[in-house]
């Protein structure tokens, strides 16, 4: 399984955009915290928790990177704070963290789970029939017996597989892929994406199975700057016909504005069938100011999809409007034609390797009661 490991690189949206007119560096502030409070050293928290003493830097991380910008930033390791030195630890195969990290967790589970009286497995709280039945509950069950889709619509059995932490990032179409193109990302096989990239610009291809629904793209890492194309539905008596429009992002909680002129993007084709909205258009990787201009090795993407709304707007209304479901934020790679992204809102940078077979966290946005 391969999943982005905690690391000590932090993502912008936490070092420069976490609250919105005010720049705030998130772990700058953690790291000063630890100090407030009186937390020991990183060499002596690991000497509370009965582990090796490191003595040099380079017995902390075998990265030479870190290792030595420890070296320069701290001088002597008997400084170094325990969050960052406990982030850049090496780890197990068998563990998302390092060794500090995991004896903490476990120090502080263990004394949460001790400390509580109503524990479901301290005698007499609960017969055994139903403590084994607790401890054979997964979040799958949980999510299914007490989430809805939109608009109050149970959550349909099968929906959710057993594991619901990681996702196949599988991009794989059972139709035949058009010429040229390469599989991007596929969710919930419910949409598509699929790429073809040229000298300076990126042929892009999206099907999505809807039934009287719409979906969208984004090109930016964020709903505060995305280049966002809007593709929706048109019904006049029996013709279905597909409407393709540009929107601009203000920032998070304002509504997307219509891109009138200049265009970004150049419509290639577009159509309904069989309940699939399937669009095909080209951008140049290269647009100049006010447009996100594309990396064709490491591009953030965001993507929303509604596969249906109970009640359809009049022409000109916003469709986008309705996705409290389906939403989600990648990396792509169009020169390899390779995806790695998850539900949550979350940066996806300094990544290494690409591997389309990879198990990448997948989070459902789901109303909770």
């Amino acid at each position: 399984m391969t999943q982005q490991s905690p690391d000590v690189y932090i993502v912008r949206g936490l070092r420069n955009y976490l609250f919105k007119g005010a720049p705030i560096d998130l772990f700058a502030n953690d790291i000063q915290r630890a100090r407030d409070v009186g937390l020991p050293s990183y060499v002596n928290v690991r000497r509370i928790f009965d582990l090796p003493v490191p003595d040099s830097f380079d017995k902390i991380t075998s990265n030479a990177t870190i290792s030595l910008t420890f070296q320069s930033t701290y001088k002597n390791i008997s400084l170094v704070d325990p969050t960052i030195g406990g982030l850049a630890e090496d780890r197990d195969a068998t563990s998302n963290v390092g060794p500090l990290f995991s004896k903490s967790i476990i120090a502080q589970l263990t004394a949460t789970r001790d400390g509580d009286r109503f524990w479901f497995e301290n005698p007499g709280i609960y017969p055994p029939d139903l403590v084994k039945k607790i401890r054979e509950t997964t979040m799958r069950d949980l999510i299914q017996l007490h989430c809805e889709l939109e608009f109050g619509r149970p959550v349909p059995e099968g929906l959710i597989g057993p594991d619901v932490w990681h996702s196949k990032n599988n991009a794989s179409i059972s139709q035949n892929i058009p010429d040229g193109f390469k599989p991007i990302l596929n969710k919930n096989n419910q949409y598509f994406l699929l790429s073809k990239l040229s000298n300076n610009s990126v042929t892009i291809e999206i099907q999505c199975f809807s039934t009287g629904g719409w979906c969208g793209f984004g090109f930016g890492d964020s709903m505060a700057n995305a280049d966002i194309v809007i593709v929706r539905p048109s019904v006049s008596g029996t013709v279905t016909r597909v409407i393709v429009q540009e929107y601009k992002s203000l920032g998070y909680q304002t509504k997307p504005v219509l891109r009138t002129a200049p265009a970004s993007i150049f419509v290639v084709s577009q159509g309904y069938e069989n309940q699939k909205l399937k669009v095909r258009f080209t951008r140049t990787l290269k647009l100049g100011d006010g447009f996100n201009n594309l990396e064709a090795s490491s591009q953030s993407i965001i993507l929303a999809y509604a596969s249906f709304i109970t009640k359809l707007p009049v022409e000109g209304a916003d469709w986008f409007v309705q996705h409290s479901l389906y939403k989600y934020k990648a990396t792509v790679d169009f020169f390899n034609g390779k995806s790695c992204g998850n539900g949550d809102w979350y940066d996806w940078e300094n990544v290494s390797s690409w591997n389309t077979d990879a198990d990448c966290v997948c989070v459902f946005w789901l109303r909770l009661f």
